[in-house]
């Protein structure tokens, strides 16, 4: 089993979303790293079978993980910033971070009906996590970041951050967009793992 503590930071690589720089990965024990690994043991015949099950519950989390923008691409300038949804009621404890991953994602998923397949592929290279990753990272700073009125690479953010009926309305399609992503990368992943 694995330890929890070892896992802290397989979800994300806090790459700036200023720089073209990733941040270091150390011991590959970030998230597109860890989807790399995973995947491999996934695809490995050799390995058990409750070897091969526990990989394909990683990568199935770990690439929904790596493609929330915020996951791939953050402003070292803001750290964890304090963030509220305007609104009537505002979720006190929230961070930018946070409401990306569950409200925005929530209020994105209402009533939505995904209609993408998956269609002709070519075969995934080696290092595709790592390409979707700096891909997030881009969507992280052109649509978490740049839609705020105060953002610029060198200035910290004023807190709290408060994300306005304009700004929760953009990020639906960028959430919507983001998840049909995810989905088709992952069906290709688990294909090209799992199929002779």
């Amino acid at each position: 089993k694995t330890d929890p503590a070892a896992m802290k930071g397989w979800h994300t690589r806090g790459n700036q979303v200023c720089s073209s720089q990733l941040k270091d990965c150390r011991d590959a024990a970030c998230v597109d790293q860890m989807i790399i690994h995973f995947a491999a043991i996934l695809a490995d015949r050799s390995q058990p079978l409750r070897a091969r099950n526990e990989a394909l519950k990683f990568v199935v989390h770990l690439v929904g993980d790596l493609h929330q923008p915020m996951h791939s691409g953050v402003n070292i300038n803001s750290g964890p910033a304090r963030a509220l949804l305007a609104g009537p009621d505002p979720r006190p404890d929230a961070t930018l971070h946070t409401l990306w991953d569950t409200e925005l994602a929530e209020a994105a998923l209402r009533d939505w009906k995904p209609t993408v397949k998956l269609g002709e592929t070519r075969p995934l290279p080696p290092d595709a996590p790592t390409q979707w990753m700096i891909e997030a990272r881009e969507v992280s700073l052109q649509s978490v970041y740049k839609p705020l009125a105060e953002f610029t690479c060198a200035a910290k953010l004023q807190e709290p951050i408060v994300l306005d009926q304009a700004y929760q309305q953009q990020s639906v399609p960028v959430v919507r967009r983001q998840i049909e992503r995810a989905g088709l990368r992952l069906a290709q992943l688990i294909n090209e793992s799992l199929l002779p």
